[in-house]
């Protein structure tokens, strides 16, 4: 009798257990569903901070058409003209072109990583163009995806490349003071493949050396990878 109740005691037990698949597979589902509720929530949380961002840049450009029609100068208060200002959400840089063209550029950073930043390019009397991108890490180390945006043809978006290289070679004589190697001639004599020892000296010294300048080029790509030129 004993025996029988063990046994029927076993069977409820084992009855009312889950095995080791039924809970890996909820285990599974609940992974799934916190996975695409985390991605949707990203999603959500980068169109809010897009517009945002939208609607800081195009506040930027009405402020900085009036200081165009008020002729400010705007080189050492490129972001205050615009009305931009670092901390909170993004990190505002401003910076003239290098090519002569005068053109200056607003890059938005994200300060933490939520995919998206923006630039912004003006020049004076001309038109404002802006625009967000997606960006990726955050602060001043951010990468974003446009760094710079044409403004003569309809806001296409430009990389700018720089390419340093070596030019203006030349031969010069360069001389100065310091410990110096000297080392002997080799004599006429019969004794010619024996050449006297060398020795430390202090002084001055010239020596032959070339001599290069560094040049910098920089063009502008659009996003088919053709070259556009700004002036």
């Amino acid at each position: 009798m004993k025996g029988l109740r063990r046994r029927f005691k076993n069977k409820n037990i084992e009855s009312n257990g889950f095995t080791l698949i039924e809970i890996a597979t909820v285990i599974f589902i609940l992974g799934l569903l916190s996975g695409g509720s985390a991605i949707a929530y990203r999603n959500q949380l980068k169109r809010a901070h897009t517009v945002e961002l939208q609607l800081a840049l195009n506040a930027a450009s009405k402020n900085l058409t009036f200081q165009f029609n008020n002729d400010q100068t705007k080189t050492d208060t490129c972001l205050d003209s615009a009305g931009l200002h670092n901390g909170g959400k993004f990190n505002f840089q401003c910076s003239q072109r290098g090519d002569g063209s005068g053109i200056f550029d607003i890059h938005a950073r994200p300060m933490k990583d939520i995919g998206v930043g923006g630039v912004m390019s003006f020049e004076d009397e001309n038109k404002i163009c802006w625009d967000t991108c997606d960006a990726w890490g955050q602060g001043e180390e951010a990468t974003l995806a446009k760094n710079h945006l044409s403004i003569n043809s309809n806001c296409e978006a430009l990389t700018r490349r720089e390419r340093r290289y070596s030019c203006n070679c030349r031969r010069a004589t360069i001389c100065k003071r310091g410990r110096y190697r000297s080392c002997g001639r080799r004599s006429s004599s019969a004794m010619w493949f024996i050449r006297p020892p060398c020795r430390w000296r202090w002084g001055r010294y010239c020596v032959r050396r070339r001599v290069c300048e560094t040049c910098k080029d920089i063009k502008y790509v659009n996003e088919n990878g053709v070259a556009v030129d700004l002036s």
